[in-house]
């Protein structure tokens, strides 16, 4: 009987660190063989790139302290289920063709960072709108002459932006419409495509303002 309980116990003890071992950490190129970093939405045109060795280094060290292990792996070369989501490519020095890439998102509220075949984490919600702000802070996006694309962002029908001493924020409850009709909560009025004066500083993702 006592020889049973000895193998239960160690099988038990086996599946715990099988368990355990399931919930590995992150691993992140060191920053010091990266010169650049790009993140942009998947459904945005533009991306921001980071060339900044302290930005590099601090943003690599936001995500990787920041990531707590999960059981969930991943199976594709993308986020599945996911509408929206963030990419993040890390060019190699030497390598630079061949960007090693990690995915941030928001999933049931909370916020996850993913690598190809490799596992999914939970990340800090403070760091997820920290990368956020990063996109955000990316300018220069337009379409045609007539008409500026503000930089913001929509992950699962949540919006944010960049807003001056602020920094990331959820912009409230978004309606739309193919582009951008209304707002209710953070912008103060209707938009629509007469209409391209309300007091708000912020502008959601894809809003026409005619010149």
């Amino acid at each position: 009987m006592k020889k049973y309980i000895r193998i239960v116990l160690v099988l038990s003890c086996i599946l715990a660190l099988t368990a355990c071992g399931n919930k590995k950490e992150i691993v992140l190129p060191e920053a010091k063989n990266i010169p650049e970093i790009e993140i942009m939405g998947n459904a945005s045109e533009t991306a921001n790139k980071i060339i900044d060795e302290k930005e590099i280094s601090k943003l690599i060290s936001d995500i990787k302290d920041n990531s707590k292990g999960t059981n969930a792996k991943s199976v594709n070369d993308q986020p599945t289920n996911i509408e929206n989501y963030i990419i993040v490519k890390f060019y190699h020095k030497g390598a630079e063709k061949s960007p090693s890439v990690a995915y941030i998102y928001q999933k049931n509220g909370n916020s996850y960072v993913e690598q190809p075949y490799q596992g999914i984490w939970d990340l800090k919600e403070e760091i997820f709108n920290n990368i956020i702000g990063l996109i955000s802070e990316s300018d220069n996006i337009k379409a045609g002459t007539e008409a500026t694309y503000k930089p913001m962002v929509k992950i699962n029908d949540e919006i944010y932006g960049w807003v001056r001493d602020l920094g990331a924020v959820k912009l409230g409850d978004m309606e739309f419409l193919g582009e951008i009709k209304g707002s209710k909560g953070s912008l103060s009025k209707t938009l629509n495509d007469e209409d391209e004066n309300f007091t708000s500083n912020i502008y959601p993702i894809g809003a026409k303002i005619f010149k």
